[in-house]
């Protein structure tokens, strides 16, 4: 029973190191989002180049989840394990954007401010693309990981490895973080909407990833498997 309660611990640590990277990143790349970034990112290349580097963080603490949990969920469900480690690889490649795009948009600030680029409207176009992808990129990354979240508690709701309540938890916030991503696919961003149907899934995992590094895995349903 030693490695899979270490594997619990560990995956409750990554999960909490993710969830810390990803809202320091959140707070760090907040004026990407302005409307006057051409102006204000070449003033903070610190601040955004942390933020990049957070999202980074947060993609390398999420990479292991699924390779850990894979040996302990295949066992009952092998299908489900694999769909969870197929999803939440592609959430993680995606984080290798999230990290570009405030990149390039800060070197795109640094030639407006200093009017390095001979013609200036360009730039303009070009960092509105940049954001046009990121904001194309975000409820794609968000499907993916949804559905990720999703396979995930459905998986351990059936082996009864955590308890039902937390792994149901778990699969409804998943599948209302996968109406979001839906939602924002096709534009749609109604006021307060995202807070709704994000912080279910958001306050399970840190409950999850808190019963993970305190109580484990079910050891009877470890025995059984």
């Amino acid at each position: 029973m030693k490695a899979p309660r270490m594997i619990a611990r560990t995956v409750g640590i990554l999960f909490i190191l993710g969830t810390i990277a990803g809202i320091g990143s959140a707070v760090a790349l907040a004026p990407a989002s302005s409307p006057d970034y051409l102006t204000t990112l070449a003033g903070l290349p610190d601040q955004i180049e942390a933020g990049a580097l957070l999202v980074l963080v947060m993609g390398a603490a999420l990479a292991p989840i699924p390779a850990l949990l894979y040996p302990i969920l295949k066992r009952k469900a092998p299908t489900g394990a694999m769909g969870y480690a197929i999803f939440r690889t592609i959430e993680v490649v995606s984080f290798l954007g999230f990290a570009l795009f405030p990149m390039l948009l800060l070197w795109l600030s640094r030639r407006y401010v200093i009017a390095i680029e001979p013609d200036l409207t360009c730039i303009p176009t070009l960092g509105a693309l940049v954001r046009a992808a990121n904001g194309l990129l975000d409820p794609i990354m968000t499907l993916f990981s949804s559905l990720a979240a999703t396979i995930l508690y459905a998986t351990l709701y059936r082996a009864r490895l955590v308890p039902r309540w937390l792994s149901g938890w778990g699969f409804v916030g998943g599948a209302l973080h996968l109406l979001a991503g839906g939602l924002h696919l096709f534009g749609v961003h109604p006021a307060g909407l995202d807070l709704v149907l994000t912080l279910p899934i958001a306050l399970q995992e840190m409950v999850f990833a808190v019963w993970l590094i305190v109580k484990g895995f079910n050891p009877q349903t470890l025995e059984a498997l």
